[in-house]
């Protein structure tokens, strides 16, 4: 049987050294500086860009409701009424969707909620600025109503009826154009 003995570990000046593991505190902190660093940029993007969030938001839930709007008229075979209440209010602005069940071809206490946007609550800064038909004169809606067959009612409303969106602390806007075959979209 032979014995062999190992090689011990290569000559270093510290042999301490060799069995020290772990990082210093410098380097910790380096690394907890670069992230602060990389963590604040990274706040302030987001942060800049919110309210625009918020306001693309506000009008893709604007179009859906008006979507479901034209499906639910269609569907129930009853006009449905859109009301936009606290228009160019960041702080108080909605949006209803109602059935219209006594046929009154306006909101009133006998017509079925079906959907209904609180922005305040739901985006918070996000509001509509203004509902407007497409004439020369553009003349201000506070409701549209949509004919059992899913288009828009109204022979003085001309179109399309144009939605602005918007969101404080942002310039930008969104339009929401509803046609009169009850079709919306985002300009």
């Amino acid at each position: 049987m032979k014995l062999s003995l190992s090689p011990g570990p290569k000559f270093c000046a510290n042999p301490m050294r060799l069995y020290q593991r772990g990082f210093t505190l410098i380097e910790v902190l380096m690394v907890i500086v670069i992230m602060a660093i990389m963590m604040s940029l990274a706040m302030s993007s987001v942060s800049g860009n919110l309210p625009k969030w918020r306001a693309q938001g506000a009008a893709n839930e604007l179009v859906g409701m008006l979507q479901k709007a034209r499906a639910v008229a269609v569907k129930r075979n009853k006009y449905t009424i859109v009301t936009f209440t606290g228009v160019n209010s960041p702080t108080a602005c909605s949006t209803g969707l109602y059935s219209d069940e006594n046929n009154s071809m306006t909101y009133d206490a006998g017509d079925l909620k079906q959907y209904f946007i609180d922005y305040n609550t739901r985006f918070p800064g996000a509001y509509v600025k203004s509902v407007v038909d497409g004439s020369p004169t553009p003349a201000n809606q506070t409701s549209i109503i949509l004919q059992p067959d899913g288009t828009i009612r109204g022979t003085t409303v001309v179109m399309p009826i144009s939605i602005v969106v918007s969101s404080t602390g942002t310039t930008a806007t969104y339009r929401v154009l509803v046609e009169r075959s009850g079709i919306a979209r985002i300009k």
